[in-house]
C-alpha cells in the first residue's frame, strides 16, 4: 500500500472554466515549495491534489500549512476500491487511537457500489467489532475519514487546517507599504490569500533605532515569505525627503505631504515592477469600520 498527501481547496472549487489554472497554480506551489523534499509533483485528481510520499515528513506538514489555496490536507494510505482492504486499513488506524470513534466518508465516485453511509455503517462494525472502542457520532475522540474516489481511496484520521483563499499567481504583483506594525503585515497576508504576490517597501530614516527597525522589517518579510516562496524587499531611505517637507511646509500637513511622498515612490517601483496596485495597512482599518 501506498502512502499520499490528500490536499483539499476550498474557494478555488467553486472557480468555473479557469478552475484548471488555478489547479495548476497550486500544485506549482506546492512543488516549489517542497521541491527538497519531493520527488514528484502533486497529481490532480476528483476536485483534490494527490502528492504521493514515501513518509509522513513533518516538514512537509509545516511547509504545506502555509500555502495559501489549500483548505486542509491529511497523511492518508492509499487503498484500492475494495471494500475489505478498506475495513483491514481503517481497522488498524483506529487500533493506535484511543476514545471513541466514528467513520466519515466521502464518495466521489458514485460507480462504487456502496453509498457514503453503508461505508460508514460497514467499516463503523468493523471497528467496534475488533476493537471493542464505542462509537460516538456527536462527539467522537478520533474520526477514520475514508474518500472514494475513481481508481482508488484514502483513509486518514487527521486533517490539518491550511491557510485557504487562493493561490498566489507569481506574475500578480502588488505593492505593499510595509510599515512593521500589524495594518501593513495583516493586509500583506491577505492579499497573497487572494492570489496576490507582494512585494514589499519601507521607508526609514537613519536614527540610533534604524538597525532594530530593519532588523525587524527583514524578520517580518521572512516570516510573510511563508506564504508565497519567496519575496521581495526595497528598503527606502527617507531622511532628506522628511527634513526638506520639514523645511518648507507647515506642520499641519506634513504627514499628507510625507505620505504623498511615499505614494509617488511606490508608484514608481510599481511601475519597475509591473505591479498593479499599492497596498497601504492604513486602508486595513478603514475596511473594517
Amino acid at each position: 500500500m501506498k502512502n499520499a498527501v490528500v490536499i483539499h481547496y476550498g474557494e478555488i472549487g467553486l472557480k468555473g472554466k479557469n478552475r484548471i489554472l488555478f489547479e495548476k497554480t497550486l500544485v506549482k506551489n506546492i512543488s516549489l515549495t517542497l521541491k527538497d523534499l519531493i520527488r514528484e509533483k502533486p497529481i490532480i485528481k476528483h476536485g483534490r491534489l494527490v502528492l504521493f510520499t514515501s513518509e509522513k515528513s513533518y516538514q512537509i506538514k509545516d511547509r504545506l500549512r502555509y500555502i495559501p489555496g489549500i483548505k486542509y490536507f491529511a497523511f492518508s494510505i492509499v487503498v484500492p476500491l475494495d471494500i475489505e482492504a478498506i475495513k483491514e486499513v481503517a481497522l488498524k488506524l483506529a487500533e493506535n487511537k484511543k476514545g471513541c470513534f466514528k467513520v466519515e466518508t466521502y464518495r466521489s465516485n458514485k460507480n462504487f457500489p456502496l453509498t457514503s453511509v453503508d461505508v460508514n455503517n460497514i467499516v463503523g462494525e468493523y471497528i467496534a467489532k475488533h476493537t471493542k472502542k464505542k462509537v460516538n457520532l456527536g462527539k467522537p475522540d478520533f474520526i477514520v475519514f475514508i474518500e472514494i474516489c475513481r481508481d482508488e481511496a484514502y483513509i486518514y484520521s487527521e486533517k490539518i487546517k491550511g491557510v485557504g483563499g487562493l493561490p498566489v499567481f507569481q506574475n500578480e504583483k502588488i505593492i505593499s507599504l510595509l510599515s512593521g506594525g500589524i495594518d501593513s503585515a495583516v493586509s500583506s497576508f491577505l492579499m497573497m490569500k487572494r492570489g496576490c504576490k507582494v512585494v514589499f517597501v519601507h521607508f526609514f530614516n537613519y536614527t540610533r533605532q534604524s538597525q532594530n527597525v530593519e532588523l525587524k522589517i527583514k524578520n517580518l518579510v521572512e516570516i510573510l515569505s511563508r506564504y508565497q516562496i519567496d519575496s521581495k524587499l526595497y528598503m527606502v531611505p527617507f531622511r532628506e525627503i522628511q527634513m526638506e517637507i520639514i523645511k518648507n511646509v507647515p506642520s499641519r500637513l506634513r504627514m499628507l505631504i510625507y505620505r504623498r511622498f511615499m505614494m509617488r515612490i511606490a508608484s514608481k517601483i510599481a511601475n519597475l515592477e509591473n505591479a498593479k496596485y499599492l497596498i497601504p495597512g492604513i486602508y486595513l482599518n478603514l475596511s473594517l469600520i
